[in-house]
């Protein structure tokens, strides 16, 4: 979806929520250390754009976007940041900034995924 898209599709689905009378929504804002929000330190989310690191264009921040929508309908927005997945597979190509790549000490690779544990310091430091 574009970014025109994705604005409306957000729209019908709160929309959809205010008439069921629903006050809050749980938005994931961090799905696999990557970002619905501008980040100085995550890419872009693989999830808005079909490519990880590919800012939107034109350029929006969508959970800036939702908090403000919600707010409109009288709702809270809390965000999901998951703090643990890096990828739902070993296909998936990370992008050059990811986390993973600047500070690759605190995760552990598991069979068809990655998840990072408990934070470890690196071992030469």
């Amino acid at each position: 979806m574009n970014t025109q898209e994705m604005q409306q599709y957000y729209h019908d689905v709160l929309d959809t929520f205010a008439d069921a009378g629903i006050n809050a929504v749980i938005y994931q804002a961090r799905p696999t250390a990557d970002a619905f929000f501008v980040s100085e330190y995550e890419p872009w989310s693989l999830y808005l754009t079909g490519v990880q690191g590919k800012a939107p264009d034109p350029l929006w921040d969508p959970l800036a976007f939702m908090i403000e929508e919600c707010h409109n309908r009288g709702m809270e927005l809390h965000a999901w940041f998951n703090p643990y997945r890096i990828t739902f597979n070993d296909t998936e190509e990370l992008n050059p900034n990811h986390l993973f790549f600047k500070k690759p000490y605190p995760f552990l690779r598991r069979p068809l995924k990655f998840c990072q544990e408990k934070i470890r310091q690196p071992e030469n430091n």
